[in-house]
This record gives C-alpha cells, structure tokens and sequence, in this order.
C-alpha cells in the first residue's frame, strides 16, 4: 500500500468517526483503497463501479444477479400471475452486515481496529445512505442488455437493478442490491413511492445528510443561506430546513 492510500484511508476514517463526511469522500476512500482489497471483495466490486461509470459488464453483483435472473427469464409467466418465487433473491452488493465488516476490514488494513461495530450506528447509516445514492448513477448489462441502477425512497431507500423480460420486454423484475431502512417519512403516506435519481448526498450546514438534487448543490443552499424550496431533497434523519 502507498503512502497516499493509507493517508485516505486514515482520513476517512476520522470523517466516519466523526460524521463529518459526504458522498464524495466515500467515492474518494473506494476510489483510494480499490486495488488494495481482496479480488472478489465487496470493496473491489464497489471500486469497479466506479472505475466503469459508463456500464458495468462484470464482477461480483453480475454473477449474483444471473441465478435469479435465468430463473425469473424461465418463470416469467408464473411471475406475472403473482407466484412467488421459490429461489432465494440476495442483496447483490451485500448485506449491511456484510458491508460493515467488509468496511471495517479497509480500516484494518492501516491499523485501525474500532472497538465495536453496529449497523444501526449514526455513522454506518450515513455510509449506506451516501452509498446508495453514490451507486444509482450506474448501470449494468446483464444478457447484453443495459439495466439502470435505480434509487427508491418509499420510509425506506433502496438501490434496486430492472431487469426487462426477454419475453415480455415491458415486464421489469427488480433485484435489490442494497438496502437502508427507517428513512426520514416526514409523515408520508405508507404507499408513498418515489424514484430519486439526480441526486447527491451532502452535509449541511447544521450537521445533518441529505440527498438533493445537482442543481441544488450549489453553497448557498448547504451553508443554509438560501433555504431549500419545499419538497426538495431528502434527508436521512430530521427534516431539512426551509
């Protein structure tokens, strides 16, 4: 490992510590600790997101993916009648056990070993919700077909994959890669369903995370001289101010 990769690492793990990071930090820490993690690792799998912006046409969420996929392709008319499916769908990119382990492993590898770990912390919460966002610019082909990677917030968000039937092309399934739960509602109706995409999660001026539009991203609104217009953004805990 270079002397730059440990100080990214080292750095972002203060930030983590601390709360005080965003989504391009953690975009900078993958980036960083990319070639120093385990081939077949979740943080090797998110490194390559990012080093293929464009189309993603490999690696580990590809082969979790095409179990499911031949057999929703082999039962898509039992689907559309509303069976169930009896094959297990994964959280392709990892549960968030699996994640947070994996992440602690990165700072393990520059000598940081935190006392505990818990998926439910402030800081790890933050991680999945920069992650998400951070991950819906993507897309993968799978069975040479280009499939969005889509962000969904409905009192909890997730990174979804729609994956268009060979046989009935305007019937997606859709694969969940990752997961956060018990999102901000601001007393949203239980049905409420709402696709996010052009969106970043930065940190404000009080302290807290929210996704906002690109057009948003802009210091006056995150210094809070100028307030958000209303409806606009998401925020992982309290509700933004406008």
């Amino acid at each position: 490992m270079n002397a730059y990769t440990e100080y990214q690492i080292k750095n972002f793990y203060e930030k983590y510590k601390d709360q005080t990071f965003d989504q391009d930090d953690i975009a900078l820490f993958i980036t960083a600790s990319r070639d120093d993690t385990d081939h077949g690792s979740i943080f090797k799998e998110l490194g390559d997101f990012i080093a293929h912006p464009n189309l993603k046409d490999r690696g580990m969420v590809i082969k979790n993916l095409k179990p499911v996929i031949k057999y929703f392709e082999e039962n898509t008319d039992d689907m559309l009648d509303g069976k169930r499916p009896t094959i297990e769908l994964p959280f392709s990119i990892g549960f968030n056990n699996e994640i947070l382990d994996e992440l602690y492993s990165v700072f393990g590898m520059v000598g940081i070993y935190p006392s505990s770990r818990n998926i439910h912390s402030p800081s790890f919460r933050e991680f999945m919700f920069c992650l998400i966002f951070l991950l819906g610019n993507f897309k993968l082909e799978l069975n040479k077909k280009t499939c969005p990677l889509v962000v969904t917030f409905s009192g909890a968000l997730s990174l979804t994959v729609l994956y268009p039937s060979n046989k009935y092309p305007k019937y997606l399934a859709e694969f969940t890669l990752a997961f956060l739960g018990n999102v901000y509602t601001g007393g949203l109706p239980s049905f409420y369903k709402k696709k996010l995409d052009e969106h970043i999660v930065r940190r404000l001026f009080d302290g807290s995370l929210a996704a906002i539009p690109y057009e948003f991203d802009k210091d006056c609104y995150l210094t809070g001289e100028k307030p958000f217009p209303k409806g606009v953004g998401l925020p992982l805990g309290e509700k933004l101010k406008s």
